[in-house]
């Protein structure tokens, strides 16, 4: 079969295009999400919705693993390396949170949904303590003025 055969119209060569530009637009999306920017991370890790452990990802060499079980009572473990957290070795009947995997990225999180356990990756200058007393104490004038 010659390609020279092969008749393109105009709605043909609009749907190549269009198709084209949305495999770019994706691709420069997934490159800003994953791709490291140089700002220095945090990991917040948070039980019960109390934050507990604010980690420099940036700051940590070699291995570093913590057990959550004996301060918090959770059956957590956590794994960082520099750069980058995970759960590892959590006692949880769907292991969900370990299959999430490595964060990497700012604005990433991982959830243990049974042990009541949120690890999120944010950018060292965000204040993630004041957005959560925002968003918290918003709600609550919301309840003050019925």
């Amino acid at each position: 079969m010659r390609l020279t055969n092969i008749k393109c119209g105009k709605q043909s060569m609009v749907s190549l295009l269009a198709a084209g530009a949305v495999l770019i637009l994706l691709g420069a999306w997934i490159l800003r999400m994953f791709w490291p920017t140089g700002e220095e991370l945090i990991a917040v890790v948070t039980v019960e919705g109390e934050k507990v452990m604010e980690i420099p990802l940036s700051e940590i060499e070699g291995t570093v693993q913590w057990s959550l079980l004996e301060e918090y009572g959770v059956p957590v473990h956590l794994q960082a390396e520099k750069g980058r957290i995970r759960f590892v070795d959590v006692e949880c009947p769907d292991h969900i949170c370990e299959k999430s995997g490595w964060l990497v990225a700012q604005y990433q999180s991982a959830v243990c949904m049974p042990n009541r356990t949120v690890v999120s990756v944010y950018p060292a200058s965000y204040d993630h303590q004041e957005t959560l007393l925002a968003a918290m104490t918003a709600g609550q004038e919301e309840k003050d003025t019925e």
